[in-house]
């Protein structure tokens, strides 16, 4: 079989040379690659390939351009010679190799033209004089004419990767044009139509639609009552082919999250064209974070595959469209390197990190993170310096995860040698997960870090091996963390440094005050490291003996009752049977002897007595709560009734002690117990937005530890919609299958979205495709209102090999995704 030969004319001024070197050489590169497998070669043509013939020069230069089907134009500074003498209408030979191209397209449709325009030279705008200003109303022209898109580009380099993007993007779209052309003349010929999962071959070179879509079109319009009898399903397919069908200067509109989901549920109404799977895959791409347009089905049915049909938009697409576009590349964790993906891994690759938005080169680092390879560092290194501080921290990060799979050496040199200042939890666990990996050398050198995170970890695995000295240690107590401050106290009192509590407090515990800008919190003062206090005031007491105490309880104020915590803490089989007494009485006898005791002292008048009276409820409901943690983590079974009482009487705030204790030595009649005690929050210390998932799947685990043999007594308990979200992921999966479709289907009703999104998720892990299939179809039948982001979930269980759906379903579970 012949090669077919694409001719490509490069057009430009004299001012280009080193560009037009190097698009001799991305042509040859990519022939040789490329030739053999797309059966193609590139020619490429320019004034440096005419020959010596009579004539006006530039008239020969015409005879090449004519032969050629695409035209690549490039502009700098100058704006060129002219071809002819005066009389002649053009004042440049660019200028008529372009419009020559221009005229020749508006009559027969080729050649394809394409510009790029070179940044000029720092400076040079304030004065352009007469060449530069040329250029400069030619580009303006062309942007006010909106028919011809043009590129810029800074150095050769940058001209490379746009240039070889330019050129394996127009013989791709030539070959799958002729391929589509041929399917479609031998299924003629057999008299039939070959359809491949209801997607309809394109032919754009000489129709607008392809026949599937112009039949869908001429079939509305015989209706005898259009107007009447046309569905919603129907508009929304006019709305999409409107969409699929673009030219410059045309809004870059997507198909709605409503359009979208009807033509979903009627797609087997339809024989859609690869353009509308393309604005399918587009419009779930636009709407990925709310998750609520099918996006992976279509994916997977686009002629290109999924990674060929993502990397073709990335191509294509506004700005706006990328970033997310590469998000979808990092939740498949496709790896870039399936046979004919546009521009090959490496330069797309460097096509994403070559553009000026910000969240298009950090959408690239995030994929590079979760997807890279060794190999891939060059892509990164080079941002490292990037003047956006964003940009270079994430890309430095992205690649200590690289390298640490390998080396873990080489990881801390790079967070060493580049000062970071926020750690990512994930990149703490690649460096510190295998403490028994890490010199101690490095550790130390770690104590200098700019991060906290690094610091404290570091000095937390120091300690443990005992290789910290004090000298060491007495610079650390300055440190801005409250731990890393706490970890060095301790080391200090190991070498015999005595610190009263009042000491403690003022190394551990700094005021501060919250920044601008936080709405009702904003100018607040707040102090942090109260809770390493806290573990210090704990120590310090548990240091004492029983007698030491038993003296300090006597002798405590009314507030103060760290000493009784040690004490019980210490020996709680012995005393239990005081700290039952106390709990059962709300410490009512202890509390108003320590108040009598205060009263003796000050006078029985003093205001202070009424002030603290009054808060005398909440005071012993937060002692029981105390003791109530002490006897959960060291009672037996025995204490069951005790630990219920105090829950059920107090109401107490969220304890994971208790839920820990209900889980080992509860029963059934503890389930709804956990649920409620799991509400109860305490937003005074955590703050009003504070939200915390693990504690919600903390209850969720010991409620299914309980009732394992009763998932439907489970499912029935009043549950919250977070707790109830937390229950069905933590089903095994042969539990969720033991569910009928009838329950499945009444998660999926709910108006709380996380719980419809856990039951979509289990059961693409738990469930065969054909029951995810009968789901979907029962979802989606009749006119029930329906929640789109189960679609859009239970899409990825049908339509999507079912490796892919599990994998990808199990990131999103346990939150291990990007």
């Amino acid at each position: 079989m012949y090669r077919k030969i694409v001719k490509v004319f490069l057009g430009s001024p004299g001012d280009l040379s080193p560009e037009r070197t190097a698009a001799s050489r991305v042509t040859q590169e990519i022939n040789r690659n490329h030739a053999d497998f797309w059966n193609v070669q590139i020619e490429l043509v320019g004034w440096e390939d005419t020959v010596s013939r009579f004539g006006r020069a530039q008239s020969v230069i015409n005879q090449d351009l004519d032969q050629c089907e695409y035209f690549v134009g490039m502009m700098w500074q100058r704006w060129g010679s002219p071809p002819g003498d005066e009389t002649h209408p053009y004042s440049s030979g660019f200028e008529e190799e372009f419009q020559r191209s221009v005229e020749r397209r508006a009559k027969t449709g080729t050649p394809e033209i394409s510009l790029l325009f070179k940044v000029p030279e720092e400076g040079r705008m304030q004065d352009p004089g007469k060449e530069l200003t040329k250029v400069l109303q030619f580009k303006k022209a062309v942007i006010d004419e909106k028919k011809i898109l043009f590129q810029e580009f800074r150095d050769v380099p940058d001209f490379e990767v746009k240039f070889r993007s330019l050129l394996v993007n127009y013989v791709q779209r030539m070959i799958l044009s002729e391929r589509a052309n041929e399917e479609k003349t031998e299924a003629g010929a057999k008299g039939e139509t070959t359809v491949t999962k209801g997607v309809a071959l394109e032919d754009h070179e000489t129709h607008l639609f392809v026949e599937e879509a112009a039949s869908f079109l001429r079939e509305i319009l015989s209706r005898n009552d259009p107007t009447n009898t046309v569905s919603a399903a129907d508009i929304a397919r006019l709305r999409l082919l409107g969409a699929a069908v673009r030219r410059g200067g045309n809004d870059t509109d997507t198909l709605g999250p409503h359009d979208a989901n009807l033509i979903y549920a009627e797609q087997s109404q339809y024989t859609l064209t690869r353009g509308e799977i393309s604005g399918l895959v587009t419009s779930g791409v636009a709407h990925l974070g709310s998750e609520n347009v099918p996006l992976w089905g279509w994916l997977f049915q686009s002629q290109d595959g999924p990674e060929g049909e993502l990397a073709w938009q990335t191509l294509i697409r506004d700005d706006a469209l990328r970033a997310p576009l590469i998000k979808c590349f990092t939740k498949g964790r496709f790896p870039l390197k399936v046979e004919g993906l546009p521009l090959g891994r490496e330069h797309l690759l460097q096509y994403w990190l070559d553009s000026d938005a910000d969240d298009i080169k950090n959408a690239t680092i995030e994929y590079l993170e979760y997807c890279g390879d060794p190999e891939d560092l060059k892509f990164l290194e080079p941002l490292f310096t990037s003047v956006n501080s964003s940009v270079s921290e994430r890309a430095i990060l992205a690649a200590i995860i690289i390298i640490s799979k390998n080396n873990l050496d080489d990881a801390f040199d790079l967070i060493e040698k580049h000062a970071v200042s926020t750690i990512p939890t994930r990149v703490l666990n690649t460096l510190f997960g295998h403490p028994s990996q890490i010199r101690s050398e490095r550790l130390e050198v770690c104590l200098s870090h700019r991060s906290a995170d690094i610091r404290r970890h570091a000095l937390r695995i120091l300690f443990s091996r005992g290789q910290i000295s004090g000298k060491l240690a007495a610079e650390l107590i300055a440190d801005n963390s409250p731990e890393t401050r706490y970890e060095a106290l301790k080391l200090l009192q190991r070498d015999g440094r005595v610190f009263t509590l009042e000491d403690a407090k003022k190394i551990l515990v700094r005021t501060t005050r919250s920044p601008r800008g936080l709405g009702l919190l904003m100018g607040q003062t707040t102090t942090e490291g109260d809770e390493f206090y806290e573990k210090f005031e704990r120590d310090h007491f548990m240091q004492k003996s029983r007698k030491d105490l038993e003296e300090l309880t006597k002798e405590a104020s009314v507030y103060e009752f760290e000493a009784n915590y040690a004490l019980y803490e210490k020996h709680y089989k012995e005393l239990f049977s005081e700290i039952e007494r106390n709990l059962d009485d709300v410490f009512s006898t202890e509390f108003n002897t320590r108040m009598e005791n205060f009263r003796q002292k000050i006078g029985a008048e003093n205001d202070i007595l009424v002030r603290i009276e009054a808060q005398s409820p909440q005071i012993r409901k937060e002692i029981c709560r105390r003791v109530l943690s002490i006897v959960c983590k060291h009672a037996n079974a025995s204490a069951v009734d005790l630990v219920r009482r105090i829950i059920d009487r107090d109401q107490p705030f969220f304890l994971v002690e208790a839920i820990e204790y209900l889980e080992r030595h509860g029963a059934w009649e503890d389930a709804q117990r956990i649920a409620d005690f799991a509400e109860r929050k305490n937003y005074s210390k955590r703050g009003l937005l504070h939200f915390d998932s693990e504690e919600e799947k903390r209850a969720a685990r010991a409620i299914l530890k309980i009732g394992k043999d009763r998932i439907a007594d489970v499912l029935s308990l009043n549950l919250s919609s977070e707790i109830l979200a937390a229950i069905i992921e933590g089903m095994t999966n042969k539990q969720f299958s033991e569910l009928s479709n009838s329950n499945i289907l009444n998660f999926m009703n709910l108006q709380a979205t996380g719980v419809r999104k856990a039951a979509a998720l289990k059961a693409t892990l738990s469930l065969t495709k054909k029951r995810n299939i009968d789901i979907l179809k029962t979802y989606t039948k009749g006119d029930n209102y329906r929640y789109y982001n189960v679609i859009h979930w239970l899409d990825v269980a049908v339509n999507t090999p079912v490796s892919f759906a599990k994998s990808l379903a199990m990131r999103e579970i346990s939150n291990d995704d990007a």
